[in-house]
């Protein structure tokens, strides 16, 4: 490609970028409180569970029962198991990066009680490994107002 050339598609690029801050910015101011350090979001079952599946993608290579603390129900089943699962985690010393869970929403109903279920296709990776893929109900639980993983069913 020619120097003018990148110079469009540079220019067009910049443009478009800017295009996209200007949208930004021009927003309403959202009132609500900034989530606190964790990755769980209290009103959306949905958001929740993407971000239990992101806290999950670091346990995973840590074993630090800390890293799911704030978004996974400590009384569930996923946790408990979990639990057992630590020791051999943190033994193995898999390190950084953290694997990266990718959520494609197929539905969202209603649970026994206060939960919800988000049915998704999920899709697990990490640099290095094979794309693991799976499908899941993610049982979220409403706990104290904030939605926390519960357990994960497997679908067909």
């Amino acid at each position: 490609m020619s120097e003018r050339g990148r110079l469009l598609v540079g220019g067009v690029m910049v443009l478009g970028l800017a295009g996209l801050v200007t949208l930004a910015g021009s927003r309403e101011p959202d009132d609500r409180p900034e989530p606190a350090s964790s990755t769980t979001v209290d009103r959306d079952p949905v958001q929740a569970a993407a971000a239990a599946l992101a806290d999950w993608g670091r346990f995973a290579v840590s074993g630090d029962l800390d890293a799911i603390s704030a978004s996974f129900d400590p009384a569930g089943p996923q946790y408990q198991l979990l639990t057992i699962e630590a020791g051999a985690l943190s033994a193995s010393g898999r390190g950084d990066p953290p694997y990266a869970f990718t959520v494609e929403v197929v539905e969202v109903r209603a649970g026994e009680g206060e939960e919800q279920v988000v049915r998704a296709e999920v899709t697990m990776s990490r640099p290095g490994e094979s794309i693991r893929r799976f499908n899941w109900d993610l049982v979220m639980r409403q706990v104290a107002g904030r939605w926390l993983l519960w357990t994960v069913e497997e679908w067909s």
